[in-house]
């Protein structure tokens, strides 16, 4: 289970640099621009795939914890 968290566990920590580099940089700032495209991209990202309902990482967490066997996957 934590192997398959890992994935969305790194999109968390650059969605949190992108932020922080973000309000660091000044408005006007080409950087600035590219960052705040990276962080509202890794936000989109982590909802989508921590989502249970689709199967990606979200949906084998939750398999994986409740110990449902799924398909093409052992337990």
């Amino acid at each position: 289970m934590w192997v398959t968290f890992r994935g969305g566990y790194f999109q968390l920590v650059i969605w949190g640099v992108s932020t922080m580099i973000w309000r660091i940089t000044d408005s006007n700032t080409a950087i600035n621009d590219v960052v705040l495209v990276v962080i509202v991209f890794s936000g989109f990202q982590t909802l989508i795939n921590f989502n249970p309902l689709i199967k990606l990482d979200g949906y084998y967490i939750l398999s994986d914890y409740l110990e449902i066997r799924t398909f093409g996957r052992k337990l």
